[in-house]
């Protein structure tokens, strides 16, 4: 799958599950492969860091998937 279709397959997650912290962080790594605008991907990227904040079951799926430490 292209990085564009991701993108947009991301966005579809995320206009349905708007707390979907996972949904937020790829969407940055395709963005950042489609060389988007950097306002946006840190738009993306700071909401994700958001959600695991704020939701103890989103921070450990991303420690187990190493997606932070």
């Amino acid at each position: 799958m292209d990085s564009e279709t991701a993108a947009k397959s991301f966005q579809d997650v995320i206009e349905r599950s708007t707390d979907h912290a996972f949904a937020y962080y790829y969407l940055t790594k395709c963005q950042i492969k489609m060389n988007m605008n950097q306002e946006i991907i840190d738009k993306n990227f700071n909401k994700f860091i958001e959600i695991i904040r704020k939701n103890n079951e989103w921070k450990d799926y991303s420690k187990y998937f190493r997606l932070i430490e």
